[in-house]
């Protein structure tokens, strides 16, 4: 294999540590000079600062180091650039973990204020019979949310409606991420889930 195209194949598909890690752990060593990724690795922190982009460190890479240890009429070769690319493809990001909304302490805090029908523009008591009709229908599968988001917490059918409401009034979803602690991608997810619910409640 062209250590030029290993290299770059290396700095554009590994996104995270663990990526580059299980790539390095598999290829570097093939890198006849370099076989422990010393020069490699200072290349990637000059990469990494924007001073250089990454076709060009790899076309440098490949010009310091232009041998390699593959035998081209081996088909390990392949094998392992074959292998390589399911394990990067299958080694998710770093997860975010954010502070999520305590939804009751939440609710406590406005009932006290007199600010819940403000914020909601519903009585608290409306808001708990909606929630009461759609929640079976808004229910989150505990352990499989918790597997997605590194062991957190599962989005609520409370924070489910929540999210809808303030889509259907007309509000950002950057009101709702600073407020609750959620992705853009889980407040899309709430509004779509909350709607069905909403659509197909024969009580509505």
């Amino acid at each position: 294999m062209d250590v030029t195209a290993l290299v770059l194949l290396h700095a554009t598909c590994c996104i995270n540590k663990s990526q580059r890690e299980i790539f390095d752990s598999v290829f570097q060593h093939y890198v006849v000079g370099d076989e422990g990724g010393f020069y490699r690795k200072a290349l990637d922190l000059v990469v990494g600062n924007g001073t250089m982009p990454p076709v060009a460190m790899a076309i440098v890479y490949g010009i310091l180091f232009p041998a390699s240890h593959f035998d081209e009429e081996d088909d390990l070769e392949m094998m392992l650039a074959l292998s390589v690319a399911l394990l990067v493809k299958n080694v998710r990001g770093d997860v975010i973990k954010r502070q999520r909304l305590n939804w009751h302490s939440h609710v406590k805090s406005l009932k006290h204020q007199g600010l819940f029908q403000i914020n909601y523009r519903m009585s608290f008591s409306a808001f708990s019979k909606l929630l009461n009709l759609l929640r079976e229908d808004l229910r989150v599968d505990a352990k499989k949310s918790r597997n997605r988001t590194s062991n957190q917490d599962p989005i609520g059918p409370d924070m489910i409606l929540y999210c809808t409401l303030h889509y259907l009034s007309g509000g950002s979803y950057l009101d709702v991420m600073i407020h609750t602690g959620i992705s853009r991608v889980a407040f899309y997810s709430c509004v779509y889930w909350g709607m069905d619910a909403i659509c197909k409640c024969p009580d509505l």
